[in-house]
C-alpha cells in the first residue's frame, strides 16, 4: 500500500486479471492477499465435495493462482506453499495430525469446513424433528399421472416448466411430496433424472401452496 498507493485487494485483482505487468515474487503477495487466495481455494473445494484431501486443496490453489505472473517457478512454489499453509489452517481437520509421517502420506489427510459442517448440522436437526409438511396424495398422484402417463403432459404442468417423467421419477416425486418428513434425500447416478424429479417436486409443492 505504501509503495503503490493501492489496497492489497486491488493489487491482487489487477494481478489475477493480467493488468499488473511486473512478474511477481512470493514476497510481493502480502498476507491479506494470501488469505484471500486461501479463502477462494476453500470455497472452490467445498463447492465440489464435503470433505477434501491435500491433493484436492493443492489443485484448487494452483487453479486460483494460475493467473498470477510469477517471476520464476521457484517463486510460484513459494507462494503456493504459503497459501496452502493458510488454507489448511482455516479448514477443519478430520484426521489425527500425528498419524502421517511425511509429505506424501500427509496428502491422505482430510479436511472439511465450518460452512459444510454447519449445513450438515442444520440438516440433521431438521431430520431429527421427524415431522414436516406434505402435499395431498391426490394432487401428487394427479401430477405423476399427467407427467408419466401415456397421454400428453397437461398444459398447466408444461406452463410451470415440468417435463415428462419416467415411472420411477414419478414414484419418487410422490413419495417425497407426501412423506411428511422434515427431510427427504434423493440419490441417483449422473443422468438418472434427479433434476427433473426435483423440478416436479417443486411444481407440486407450488400447486399445493404449501411451504417446504
Amino acid at each position: 500500500r505504501a509503495l503503490t498507493g493501492q489496497e492489497p485487494r486491488d493489487l491482487l485483482s489487477a494481478a489475477l486479471n493480467g493488468q499488473y505487468s511486473r512478474p511477481l515474487r512470493a514476497r510481493d503477495v502480502g498476507l491479506q492477499s494470501r488469505n484471500e487466495l486461501a479463502a477462494l481455494a476453500i470455497v472452490g473445494v467445498q463447492e465440489r465435495r464435503s470433505t477434501w484431501s491435500g491433493w484436492n486443496l493443492e489443485a484448487e490453489i494452483a487453479r486460483v493462482t494460475k493467473q498470477l505472473t510469477m517471476a520464476s517457478p521457484k517463486e510460484r512454489a513459494h507462494l503456493h506453499a504459503a497459501v496452502l499453509r493458510i488454507a489448511t489452517g482455516d479448514c477443519v481437520p478430520l484426521h489425527d495430525p500425528g498419524a502421517f509421517a511425511d509429505r506424501w502420506t500427509q496428502m491422505a489427510r482430510r479436511w472439511s469446513s465450518t460452512t459444510i459442517l454447519d449445513a450438515e448440522t442444520r440438516l440433521l436437526q431438521v431430520a431429527n424433528q421427524g415431522v414436516g409438511p406434505a402435499t395431498a396424495h391426490r394432487l401428487a398422484n394427479d401430477v405423476a399421472a399427467s407427467a408419466a402417463g401415456p397421454g400428453e403432459i397437461s398444459l398447466e404442468l408444461t406452463r410451470r416448466g415440468m417435463t415428462r417423467l419416467a415411472p420411477d421419477q414419478a414414484a419418487a416425486m410422490v413419495q417425497i411430496c407426501t412423506s411428511g418428513r422434515g427431510l427427504d434425500v434423493l440419490v441417483g447416478p449422473a443422468g438418472s433424472g434427479k433434476t427433473s424429479t426435483l423440478r416436479a417436486v417443486k411444481v407440486t409443492w407450488a400447486m399445493s401452496r404449501t411451504t417446504a
